[in-house]
């Protein structure tokens, strides 16, 4: 397939990604997906696409394949990979990115969703990516050599970010958010990240991706913050996370309340959330423990609580 092909390709793509994801008149979103080639940032083939239960080989070379909502290897034997284009789409939608905002990326793998976030941002924003793996560092940085407004860092994403954003877009799960996420967030600054619990194997043992987690979005207001449940997702769990992060306790456990499955973390009320569920006093020290959020989804077998541990 020719590269004139291969434009209307992304095209098409892009439109049915957006569409996927429920998205409606983003033409920011449409353009940056249509511009940025998914090629460019899988490495050489032979590519290997995740189904329901392991990677496989695609058989074939032709660019054409990889425009599809299908996850891609970056390191097939550690389960990191190109995720979802449509649930991307969605998030970054939801984020309502605008040109000229300082956008952190955390946990941005290869740069592939990065490209796209500094398409939308332009040239008078700038994206920070952080990834914490040195060889998938090293391919962000080369891969994304043409964008001026974007800087690559090697680094643990949970000390990040070191300066005010207005956009916090993390791509790795943990069960509460690092507090630079929160701090360092600007007033009318968006944080999105997946909020979830480990999957263990024996021994006690992570085995790097979560049992449960849902998208959730914090926005900031002045010295306010909220909380919203987006979606349930799956992802990757957070590679820095002992060194900074406490262990995630013994009260993360899946209970049976009234035939609905409960997941809770509550480490105790700092201060009681107010009626609307935002916080004054808005720093991530003054974040009060607890906010509980109810909903069901497919994903999770009935009404599931989150007590959110920030």
């Amino acid at each position: 397939m020719d590269d004139a092909e291969l434009k209307i390709c992304r095209r098409a793509y892009a439109a049915q990604m957006l569409a996927r994801a429920g998205v409606d008149r983003n033409e920011a979103l449409l353009s940056a997906f249509s511009i940025v080639p998914r090629e460019n940032f899988l490495g050489p083939p032979p590519w290997k696409m995740r189904d329901w239960k392991r990677y496989m080989e695609v058989p074939s070379d032709d660019p054409v394949v990889l425009y599809q909502d299908l996850l891609f290897a970056l390191q097939a034997d550690r389960q990191v990979y190109n995720g979802s284009p449509s649930l991307h789409a969605g998030a970054l939608h939801r984020l309502k990115l605008r040109k000229g905002e300082t956008v952190c990326h955390i946990g941005a793998g290869s740069g592939y969703y990065t490209a796209i976030i500094a398409e939308i941002v332009g040239k008078t924003g700038r994206v920070v990516a952080v990834e914490f793996d040195a060889e998938l560092a090293q391919q962000a940085r080369r891969n994304l050599e043409r964008y001026e407004n974007v800087e690559v860092v090697n680094g643990n994403g949970l000390e990040w970010p070191r300066e005010a954003a207005d956009v916090v877009y993390v791509n790795f799960a943990l069960h509460h958010p690092a507090e630079p996420w929160i701090d360092k967030l600007a007033s009318g600054g968006r944080l999105l990240f997946p909020l979830g619990t480990p999957a263990i194997g024996g021994e006690g043992r992570l085995l790097g991706v979560t049992s449960q987690a849902a998208f959730f979005v914090i926005g900031r207001e002045g010295e306010e913050l909220s909380a919203r449940f987006l979606q349930p997702v799956n992802f990757v769990w957070g590679e820095g996370s002992r060194a900074i992060c406490p262990p995630m306790p013994r009260s993360i456990v899946p209970s049976t309340q009234e035939g609905s499955t409960a997941f809770t973390r509550c480490a105790g009320m700092r201060s009681r959330p107010s009626r609307n569920g935002t916080r004054r006093n808005a720093g991530a020290s003054s974040w009060p423990t607890c906010i509980e959020r109810s909903y069901s989804a497919a994903i999770f077998p009935a009404s599931c609580r989150f007590f959110i541990s920030l």
